[in-house]
């Protein structure tokens, strides 16, 4: 079952904006993988797999001839809307061919299986770094297009984002992070962690130093926090204002952050706003 008949059964009710350059993008990655870096002897199932695409994809009578068939897939393949167009690569990655392609290599010993092994991740690969690139929820993972947040995940932070003194710390992580232009995932995470100190003053209605000062306090009007949950946020936070230039300025080089780890705060942090601004809301409704 292929992407939009996993995730979309039925027609989605909005359409997806895609980037230009995340269209492009995906486009150049398979051109290069499959054509440009590609052996003359591959020629019968890049063929193989235009017909394939050109059928499953497009719904094309493979039976016309045309006479530049990788400008006409070019051309159709830019019509695509979401969610179809991320079956265009699973198409790519899933295709067999039943071709032989005789490999002559002089001085090197290749078996066709392992040659289209290669293409297939080369093109994996340089999808994956697209997507990256260009901030998109997917990646692929085991030759699906799969979705790098989940809906329970994304619910976290819209709910977090609408608060009113921890939402303007999530709102500004969110837009740190999603620049496809020149992400900042130091400041992302600064503003997450600053999401949950917020919450914390909403609650106690103090100026807090840091974290532990925050639970002392909360533990004070009676909001006991689990001592797993505590030690695990405590710890947590202790690397935010350990890890040279997150919470300080930079001294020794650059701040080494990654999307992972700026994804893994915004999540998390928004869920933990959650989670205290529900203890609140309990503890009021006794």
């Amino acid at each position: 079952m292929i992407f939009s008949q996993r995730h979309y059964p039925s027609p989605p009710l909005t359409k997806e904006k895609l980037p230009g350059s995340l269209i492009v993008g995906i486009w150049n990655a398979f051109y290069t993988a499959y054509f440009i870096e590609g052996s003359n002897n591959f020629l019968k199932f890049t063929n193989s797999l235009i017909e394939h695409l050109r059928s499953e994809i497009f719904n094309e009578a493979i039976n016309i001839k045309l006479f530049n068939p990788i400008d006409s897939l070019y051309c159709k393949y830019l019509s695509l809307d979401y969610p179809k167009f991320y079956d265009f690569p699973e198409s790519i990655v899933s295709f067999r061919s039943k071709d032989k392609l005789n490999f002559q290599r002089i001085g090197e010993s290749i078996t066709e299986r392992n040659y289209i092994f290669y293409r297939k991740n080369r093109f994996i690969e340089k999808c994956n770094e697209v997507l990256e690139k260009e901030k998109a929820q997917y990646r692929f993972v085991n030759g699906l297009i799969t979705p790098i947040t989940n809906q329970e995940e994304i619910g976290e932070i819209e709910k977090a984002a609408k608060t009113t003194e921890a939402g303007r710390h999530i709102n500004t992580a969110i837009q740190l992070y999603k620049d496809r232009e020149n992400p900042d995932y130091r400041n992302s995470i600064k503003e997450s962690i600053s999401a949950v100190e917020a919450t914390y003053r909403q609650m106690t209605s103090k100026k807090l130093a840091n974290i532990g000062v925050a639970i002392t306090e909360m533990e004070k009007i009676g909001m006991k926090l689990p001592e797993s949950l505590k030690n695990g946020f405590t710890a947590i936070y202790g690397w935010t204002s350990s890890e040279a230039g997150i919470r300080h300025a930079l001294m020794n080089g650059e701040c080494k952050l990654n999307e992972a780890e700026a994804r893994l705060m915004l999540v998390m942090c928004s869920a933990y706003v959650n989670y205290l601004l529900s203890l609140k809301d309990r503890d009021s409704n006794k």
